[in-house]
């Protein structure tokens, strides 16, 4: 009886720990990507730097056909 209660809460804390959502927070958020010059490039860096560019880019596209829409 005394081994099948230590089974017992051996499987529960066992299936608590990895069906918990708070497992997902034990493991790596980000990545590396790159190293370069001794820099640690990772891929939230890389996500934001590519939305600032997209963000970047598309002023600068809309102020360009809007001053070619206005010329004569």
């Amino acid at each position: 009886m005394l081994n099948l209660s230590k089974v017992f809460v051996f499987l529960i804390v066992f299936l608590t720990c990895h069906l918990s959502p708070f497992t997902c927070q034990l493991f790596a958020k980000d990545k590396i990507i790159a190293v370069v010059n001794n820099e640690i490039i990772t891929q939230k860096d890389l996500n934001d730097f590519t939305n600032f560019m997209r963000i970047q880019l598309s002023k600068e596209y809309k102020e360009m056909s809007w001053r070619q829409k206005s010329s004569p």
